[in-house]
């Protein structure tokens, strides 16, 4: 190899590597809404769910409304206010499962937020199904 090679090797090696730095300063730059999920009450009937929505991104980011996907496909908006989230900021909604009339809490697939530019966070309820059986056993006195 000649030292042209071995300079435009070098040059290709520098860009990638500056390619890979500013990518992920665009990923740490931009807003990200993260939803953490809890079902709270002694019985289904009186349960709800419990919704904490966080900002960690490094940008202020408008949350626009917030949903709940029953069953498949129906999209129940349950939220809808515009509330703008500053870096590390929290927002608490309760969302009462009389709110969906359902007949289990566990009819609930998803939550999602949306912000003003049109991006869908989403926490699935697959995660704190402990939570609703233990509730379940409480309620039926298995």
């Amino acid at each position: 190899m000649q030292t042209s090679d071995w300079i435009a090797f070098g040059s290709l090696v520098i860009s990638l590597i500056a390619l890979w730095v500013s990518w992920l300063a665009y990923r740490r730059d931009k807003s990200h809404l993260k939803l953490a999920l809890e079902f709270q009450g002694n019985s289904i009937s009186d349960g709800k769910y419990h919704i904490t929505i966080t900002n960690d991104g490094r940008r202020p980011s408008t949350l626009s409304e917030v949903a709940a996907r029953i069953g498949f496909g129906k999209r129940q908006v349950f939220y809808e206010q515009e509330l703008t989230l500053d870096e590390g900021k929290t927002k608490s909604i309760s969302a009462p499962l009389q709110l969906f009339q359902i007949q289990h809490p566990l009819a609930i697939m998803s939550f999602e937020a949306k912000d003003t530019t049109g991006k869908k966070y989403r926490a699935f309820t697959l995660g704190i199904v402990w939570q609703i059986l233990n509730a379940w056993k409480l309620e039926s006195g298995r």
